[in-house]
């Protein structure tokens, strides 16, 4: 499932309770662009798992986008709690593949 929000509260809030993969990308950047059929392939394999995908430049206030330092990046929160920051899509497929 891909969520968007608009508010951060209920961006926190839907990450509490669940495994949740969060990009982090930009629409002028190049490798993310590359990144994101490999991020839809992951999705379209790991149905059971909640992804998110933030734009850095339109969420730059949001607290998790504080300390991306490049783009793409990916955060895995498991029950709100941060496991795992990564670009490297086999390490996220590790992490869900046995969620």
């Amino acid at each position: 499932m891909l969520a968007k929000f608009k508010k951060q509260e209920d961006y926190e809030q839907f990450k509490k309770d669940k495994i949740v993969v969060v990009k982090f990308s930009a629409t002028w950047c190049k490798a993310c662009k590359k990144f994101n059929q490999n991020f839809i392939n992951l999705r379209a394999k790991y149905p059971n798992i909640y992804y998110v995908d933030l734009d850095v430049d339109d969420y730059d206030y949001w607290e998790d986008t504080q300390d991306v330092n490049g783009v793409p990046t990916v955060k895995i929160f498991d029950n709100g709690e941060l496991v795992k920051t990564t670009s490297n899509i086999d390490e996220i497929a590790a992490y869900v593949r046995w969620k």
